[in-house]
């Protein structure tokens, strides 16, 4: 049974894929139960593999293109803040 602490961290972090809704290019939630214990989230099925393999595979793919996203953001950001 959980406690109060782990209610509220469990409901707090299924809030945002309760309003998401569905996209393709994410994991889709496809029920949750918060009513009574045990609470659970349900979530579709990733076919020829897991979430975390998934994750740990592409891990240096997602950094390196977070990387370049922020570089692109900080180009402008520098510009303007240097002419202040």
């Amino acid at each position: 049974m959980a406690d109060n602490d782990q209610r509220e961290d469990f409901l707090t972090e299924i809030e945002p894929m309760k309003n998401m809704g569905s996209h393709k290019n994410i994991v889709n939630k496809l029920g949750c139960s918060t009513v009574q214990e045990p609470m659970f989230l349900l979530v579709e099925y990733i076919l020829y593999d897991n979430l975390l393999h998934y994750l740990r595979k592409r891990r240096t793919k997602v950094e390196s293109y977070l990387l370049n996203v922020l570089n692109l953001l900080d180009q402008p950001f520098l510009e303007l803040s240097r002419t202040f």
